[in-house]
């Protein structure tokens, strides 16, 4: 870690009584000293592992519930405290990924990640595969993972690591760590394997855009979905994040909740789908740390 000192402006620190130089200046907003803004980021359950430099710049941290490594904003944790959420996303995800599984109940999906899947689908996005953060690791478990461009080490799902790494976006060196860089790489839209892709709609869409268009292009485009044929238009990113026909899901979440709907007021012995699934897991032995549970009109016992 440098032992490069905090910078010194002329204002002083806005926390009442302190009159300590501020680490950094401002017109508008309030500014801290650097001991008040390594007590921030305890607030947000952080220790700086770096010396403050400004606050929109990358600085390496550790948790100090799970002890994960990551880089972090200044702003970032001053946010996140407003809501009284610690900033670690490696402890966020964690039980965020608990609680989807157990509102899921007897759906969720339990079968474990492998750790050669999780590599090459880290190191295919730009990214050092580190560890998974969780044993097992099931779905939607954050994975600990380094970019390979600027250095910074985060925890993120194996969802947000297929959209790569912040500084690809917006490689602007000083908002990012001091570590030197890659040659940029941009991720083209043409280039992703998506099953967007197939959505494209290439009689009315420019020639050039397929080209240089980027998965992260905020730009509209013309769509046509495979499935009813209809053409519409939506931004770039937002395809590659949730692919949807406006025509086709609508009509799609109306079956869903009907058969949602179905389900709740219908036994499952009543459902030979539901009967035949459950069957063919087994009960017997509930994992650690579960317990078993029943269901109204169900015969099976199931765990969460």
């Amino acid at each position: 870690m440098s032992s490069m000192p905090p910078r010194k402006t002329a204002q002083v620190c806005s926390e009442p009584d302190c009159g300590q130089p501020a680490a950094f200046s401002t017109r508008t907003k309030s500014t801290w000293c650097d001991t008040h803004i390594t007590e921030i980021l305890r607030k947000g359950g952080l220790e700086p592992l770096e010396p403050f430099t400004k606050p929109k710049a990358w600085r390496l941290t550790r948790c100090l519930v799970c002890g994960c490594e990551a880089h972090y904003r200044f702003e970032y944790t001053l946010e996140k405290n407003t809501y009284r959420e610690a900033t670690c996303r490696a402890c966020y995800w964690r039980q965020w990924a608990r609680e989807a599984r157990q509102a899921m109940g007897a759906y969720a999906n339990l079968s474990p990640v492998a750790e050669g899947q999780a590599r090459e689908h880290a190191e295919k996005n730009g990214y050092d595969y580190l560890s998974a953060l969780t044993a097992p690791s099931l779905s939607d478990d954050p994975h600990h993972v380094r970019c390979r461009y600027c250095g910074r080490l985060s925890a993120a799902r194996l969802g947000d690591i297929g959209f790569g790494c912040q500084c690809q976006i917006n490689p602007r060196r000083e908002r990012q760590t001091t570590r030197a860089s890659g040659s940029p790489q941009r991720d083209l839209f043409k280039d992703s394997e998506l099953p967007v892709l197939g959505w494209w709609d290439q009689e009315h869409n420019d020639t050039a855009a397929w080209d240089t268009v980027t998965v992260k292009a905020r730009r509209e485009a013309a769509w046509r979905c495979p499935d009813c044929g209809l053409r519409f238009r939506r931004r770039i990113v937002d395809m590659v994040s949730m692919c949807q026909c406006p025509q086709c899901e609508p009509k799609r979440r109306a079956e869903r909740e009907a058969e949602d709907t179905r389900y709740q007021a219908t036994p499952v012995a009543d459902v030979p789908e539901l009967l035949t699934e459950q069957c063919s897991r087994p009960v017997d032995q509930p994992r650690a740390g579960t317990r078993r549970r029943t269901f109204p009109n169900d015969p099976l016992m199931v765990t969460e």
